[in-house]
């Protein structure tokens, strides 16, 4: 009987079937070889999880104030994958919180940092953000900004032209890399 009546409430929240899908796309997409070659990136932790933000981003940007509840529902598929990883790397209970802590905050940062530049359309500060973050292992070369930078561009633009319900529902593509 309290189960009916809190399906009542809950009957806007995505299809966890779904979230995974969308989810396993995105880092799919972060965790490719070819990317991290491409784009001259170091193949570390770190590296990754700036990567995983970055995709994310596009795709909660293209999800917009209609995706509420998918955008929701990805960060926490987000935060219990990395949990999870955190476990299975052996870090401790209160390591796990210190660094999701130090996650979330970057994850937020990182975002309204990327979300502004994309938004402002200024090329100079995606520039200075993605060498503040994604680039921050490596050395400067503004080639390979401009290189990632136009990634960007190509992939909002791809995102841009699928079907929202599509992604809603864990359908989604990005396009290829061409190395």
């Amino acid at each position: 009987m309290m189960q009916r009546f809190f399906k009542l409430f809950l009957k806007n929240e995505p299809d966890a079937h779904k979230i995974a899908l969308l989810y396993g796309a995105i880092m799919a997409q972060a965790r490719r070889e070819d990317f991290f070659i491409r784009f001259g990136l170091s193949d570390d932790f770190e590296t990754r999880f700036e990567s995983l933000i970055l995709h994310i981003l596009l795709v909660m940007r293209r999800l917009g104030r209609e995706g509420q509840a998918v955008k929701q529902s990805l960060m926490d598929f987000m935060v219990s994958d990395l949990d999870r990883t955190l476990r299975e790397m052996g870090v401790g209970d209160v390591g796990v919180v210190k660094r999701m802590k130090y996650f979330m905050e970057g994850f937020y940062g990182r975002m309204n940092v990327y979300d502004a530049a994309l938004g402002s359309m200024d090329k100079k500060e995606m520039l200075r953000a993605l060498d503040r973050n994604l680039y921050s292992a490596t050395s400067t070369d503004l080639a390979k900004l401009e290189l990632m930078q136009d990634y960007i561009e190509m992939q909002t633009k791809a995102l841009e032209a699928q079907p929202l319900d599509d992604i809603m529902n864990g359908i989604i593509s990005f396009k290829s890399i061409e190395v």
